[in-house]
């Protein structure tokens, strides 16, 4: 298994970087799956991948920084 971790400040990218790795390790026929930290109301990250059909799971309740 290969994890990576990306982190950033807040509109650098890091979701349209995970979401481009995505769509090429899909189409390379890798498994795969994404670990977000959404927060507040909205959980748009965790949307967006799983209607991109990513497994996916999300970080309730704090952040991984805490």
């Amino acid at each position: 298994m290969i994890i990576h971790l990306l982190s950033g400040f807040l509109g650098s990218g890091k979701t349209t970087s995970i979401r481009q790795a995505c769509k090429e390790l899909i189409a390379a026929g890798k498994k795969l799956g994404v670990i977000t930290n959404d927060q507040g109301v909205n959980i748009v990250d965790s949307r967006l991948f799983a209607y991109m059909q990513v497994p996916q799971k999300q970080v309730g309740n704090g952040c991984f920084c805490c």
